[in-house]
């Protein structure tokens, strides 16, 4: 029963995250931390090097985002959402499915923190990364799909990131990180593509396809 109460939560919490105005960024990492420690009362001493490293980061993100006036809201869906999902997974009392999480958020917040510090040393700052994606079925441009990016961990749930226009083209913004890329027509897949990187080495403009064979 406890699999099935924590599988339900996080569909809950999956589905209750929008591009609403960003809480304060006092809130937002306070909120995180407290799930932060909820996985490092869990996770065994020999296996701490993960949280270390994700405490670590979480520290640098905060001092660096500090130097901007407003957090883009998609970074508070992002880091609200894996907070809440860390919390949620350390709830289950499962520490090997706490340490994978925490490694997949490790590694999110600190493509985060690299790609934060590299742009707010530019004169127009942006902390997103401008992405453009194109819909094909085989090598055609198949036009009128629903696009969207969902970072890795919650991949085949709800769309975290969906585009404000239907494709083809299509462009949005979002955070850097690891993403599944989807189209999707009346609610059925038409085209997917995982563990796609977005900015991960600094781009602040980014082409992608996605392929309906």
């Amino acid at each position: 029963m406890k699999a099935l109460s924590l599988t339900f939560q996080i569909l809950l919490a999956l589905t209750s995250y929008s591009r609403a105005e960003c809480m304060s960024k006092d809130e937002l990492f306070t909120g995180f931390r407290m799930n932060l420690q909820k996985a490092i009362d869990i996770v065994p001493s020999d296996q701490a090097d993960p949280v270390a490293s994700l405490v670590t980061n979480t520290d640098m993100l905060e001092k660096v985002l500090a130097a901007n006036e407003q957090i883009p809201s998609s970074y508070c869906i992002s880091l609200s959402k894996e907070g809440d999902y860390l919390g949620m997974v350390a709830a289950s009392g499962d520490a090997g499915a706490t340490v994978k999480a925490v490694t997949f958020i490790n590694e999110d917040i600190d493509t985060k923190v690299k790609y934060a510090s590299t742009a707010l040393a530019l004169a127009k700052p942006s902390l997103e990364v401008k992405v453009t994606v194109q819909t094909l079925s085989g090598i055609v441009e198949e036009r009128g799909l629903d696009v969207s990016l969902t970072p890795l961990l919650f991949a085949n749930e709800p769309p975290l990131f969906p585009f404000n226009d239907q494709s083809s083209p299509t462009t949005s913004y979002v955070p850097p990180g690891r993403y599944q890329l989807r189209g999707e027509k009346a609610g059925i897949v038409e085209c997917v593509k995982d563990n796609v990187g977005v900015g991960l080495n600094g781009e602040h403009e980014q082409a992608l396809q996605c392929v309906h064979q």
